[in-house]
Order: C-alpha cells, then sequence, then structure tokens
C-alpha cells in the first residue's frame, strides 16, 4: 500500500473519531442526562448538560448524579419554552414559580446553591419576542460552580412554590459551559 494513501487514511479515521465520537474533555461523561459537546468553534454553552423536564406545576425535589464533568465554569439554570400560541409576557417575568437548586461535591462541599422566585432570576433571551429563555443567578452568591476533573457532583432541585397559572410552559434543567467568548 502507498505510505501516503496509509497516512491520509489515518488522518481521516481520526477526524471521523472525533465527528461521531466528540473526541473531547466532555466525552467521559457519566452522569444523569445527556452531554452534548457543541465542540471548540462553538461560542458560547460548549458543553450542555440536559438533565431533562421539570414539572413547575408541582411541588417536588429530584436528585441528580453529575460525572465526569469537563473542568470548566458551569451556569446551572432552567429552560423555559413557551408554544408559538402563547402570549406569555417574559419581559414582565409574572412566572410564579419558585424553586432551589443545590451541588455539592462528593466529598459533601456545597459548590453552588441558589433560592427564590424565578422572576427575580436573570432571564437570558437571544432575541426579542423570543418564546425560549434560559434563567440563572447572577452571583454572588450565583448559579455558578468551577467543576473539578475527576469529582462526582448531586444536584438537589426542588420546586417550592410552584405555578400552576402557567402550565403550558415547559422547563428543563440544563448546565452550560464553556466556548470561546
Amino acid at each position: 500500500m502507498h505510505r501516503g494513501f496509509t497516512r491520509k487514511l489515518g488522518l481521516e479515521a481520526v477526524v471521523l473519531c472525533s465527528l461521531i465520537t466528540g473526541c473531547s474533555a466532555g466525552n467521559g461523561y457519566s452522569g444523569d442526562g445527556r452531554m452534548i459537546d457543541n465542540g471548540p468553534s462553538a461560542a458560547t454553552d460548549r458543553y450542555v448538560i440536559d438533565l431533562g423536564p421539570i414539572d413547575l406545576s408541582t411541588k417536588g425535589k429530584r436528585s441528580f448524579r453529575l460525572v465526569n464533568l469537563p473542568p470548566e465554569n458551569f451556569g446551572c439554570g432552567i429552560e423555559l419554552s413557551a408554544p408559538g400560541a402563547s402570549r406569555v409576557q417574559w419581559e414582565e417575568k409574572r412566572f410564579g414559580a419558585s424553586v432551589s437548586m443545590e451541588i455539592a461535591a462528593d466529598d459533601g462541599e456545597v459548590v453552588m446553591h441558589v433560592s427564590g422566585p424565578l422572576r427575580d432570576w436573570t432571564w437570558s433571551m437571544y432575541v426579542t419576542g423570543a418564546t425560549n429563555a434560559f434563567l440563572y443567578v447572577q452571583g454572588p452568591p450565583g448559579s455558578f460552580f468551577d467543576a473539578k476533573k475527576g469529582r462526582s457532583y448531586r444536584l438537589e432541585f426542588s420546586v417550592i412554590e410552584p405555578d400552576q397559572a402557567h402550565s403550558e410552559i415547559k422547563a428543563t434543567l440544563k448546565l452550560k459551559s464553556g466556548g470561546w467568548k
């Protein structure tokens, strides 16, 4: 076999591995939910841990394991999504749910704790009039923490005061980190 052909085939295999498995610092994640690595060219939110839907219309508590996070500064928050026909006024922040989020490391050290009504949180929307918003708390204390390599974490999420008036709004618990910006 020609040497140039073998070298080219080897390079193609590395590129294919990167595309399929996301060969990156984040590919070792083994906690709850699903990790998405948007790649090194992502301006923001390179790593997104999608922990799935949460019900903000009833009181409740859920616990999540976060294992082998990339060593980055993560923001923990709630992504709200209103159906297109909904006339929710995001700017008025009428959403009445109140929640608590706490992340503790495997040794018991609390690395993040926030609590309070979502209307008081920072509402990040990508465009005016959007039907999606990402809610988080700017600190200190805020909903951000530095994940350390090799550590495991537990996220405790509680709905303290439910919002039954906006049951059409879907909520998803997410952690976001990284990017070149």
